[in-house]
């Protein structure tokens, strides 16, 4: 009989009337501190080729580069670091927040994390190079403080992340230049072994050698088939000068053929099959050379990266110490509650009066 009594309007009316005395009376009022950063990297290398490069933000990849800097920033991790230095866990157990958004004693560590999301803001525009951390705090210099350390530990955290690829490249890197070093001293014992085999140190030298001999040779032929020609004409062929003239031209006419054979034969002792089989160990081994040089290199610059700081956040923007409370925005959300309570309170009327209608029929 006593809620029947009341009248719907009275009730909304209450309802509207708490709800606003709550909001601007007793929800707890958060300041907001807030910087903006970029990701730099110390190596020059393209941002684009980072697992944080947030400088191009325009590519897919970077898209991802501040999914995973977000995932950081929101992790369990993250949040035992700024609970240890800053005490969230007793802030959000006090009575400094409001009976509706305060944790108790029999609340779960995965509410405390949720909670503490709640308030870490972090945004980035598409198309924007730019990420916006911001955090919202009951006193407005731990939001600055907060907001400045978690710029702080993710840097930490990106380079220490650096440094272990890094140290897992070089790792990788220190066993590439290990095969290739066995590779380029097996090439190099595959060439003695053809050396010490042909008895020739370098068959192209032989080649060099041998033209220079033939050259002579048909130089010494030309020479003396001109002085047999010469005295062919006043000696007999039974003289001993011309004679002695013709086993000479035989004998060079010999030797450069000799030569010549041992050139141009296709025998597998012939002396272009021993440079081509010598060009090909010979290459083989400049190649492996390269290879192992370039080993060298990257494994050099590999050791040098273990140590460094490769990237930094390049703070834009510093956290401020905000003066005015970022949440709750009273008068819009007053005016809300309102029309969701006259908005649920024309629906009931609608409801009660389809109900009435049914029942007359």
């Amino acid at each position: 009989m006593l809620l029947k009594s009341v009248k719907p309007k009275k009730i909304l009316i209450f309802l509207i009337f708490l709800s606003a005395f709550y909001i601007a009376f007793i929800k707890t009022e958060f300041f907001k501190s807030e910087a903006v950063i970029a990701i730099r990297n110390l190596d020059g290398q393209s941002a684009t080729t980072s697992i944080l490069g947030l400088i191009n933000a325009t590519s897919n990849g970077d898209s991802l580069d501040i999914s995973t800097l977000e995932e950081y920033l929101r992790s369990y991790e993250m949040y035992d670091k700024v609970n240890e230095k800053f005490a969230l866990n007793e802030l959000y157990n006090s009575f400094k927040l409001d009976p509706l958004q305060r944790l108790y004693n029999f609340s779960s560590y995965e509410a405390y994390v949720e909670t503490y999301n709640k308030y870490l803001q972090i945004s980035n525009e598409v198309g924007s190079s730019l990420v916006k951390i911001g955090f919202l705090h009951v006193d407005n210099n731990k939001a600055k403080e907060i907001v400045n350390f978690l710029v702080e530990q993710t840097e930490l955290k990106l380079n220490e992340y650096n440094r272990l690829v890094a140290k897992k490249k070089l790792s990788f890197i220190e066993d590439e230049t290990k095969k290739n070093r066995e590779i380029l001293d097996k090439s190099i014992e595959l060439l003695k072994k053809y050396q010490d085999k042909s008895i020739m140190i370098d068959p192209n030298k032989n080649v060099s050698t041998n033209e220079s001999i033939l050259s002579t040779l048909r130089a010494q032929l030309v020479t003396k088939q001109q002085e047999l020609a010469k005295i062919s004409e006043y000696l007999t062929n039974n003289s001993f000068e011309i004679i002695n003239l013709k086993r000479e031209i035989s004998e060079i006419e010999k030797t450069i053929k000799k030569i010549s054979l041992e050139q141009t034969n296709e025998d597998k002792n012939s002396l272009n099959k021993n440079i081509f089989d010598f060009g090909k160990l010979k290459f083989q081994v400049e190649l492996n050379t390269e290879i192992y040089k370039q080993s060298l290199a990257q494994l050099q610059s590999a050791k040098l990266k273990v140590g460094q700081e490769s990237k930094m956040l390049q703070v834009l923007v510093n956290a401020n110490v905000p003066t005015s409370y970022y949440e709750p925005q009273k008068i819009r959300e007053i005016i809300t509650v309102a029309c969701v309570l006259m908005l649920a309170y024309g629906i009931i009327l609608m409801l009660r009066a389809i109900i009435r209608d049914h029942e007359e029929f």
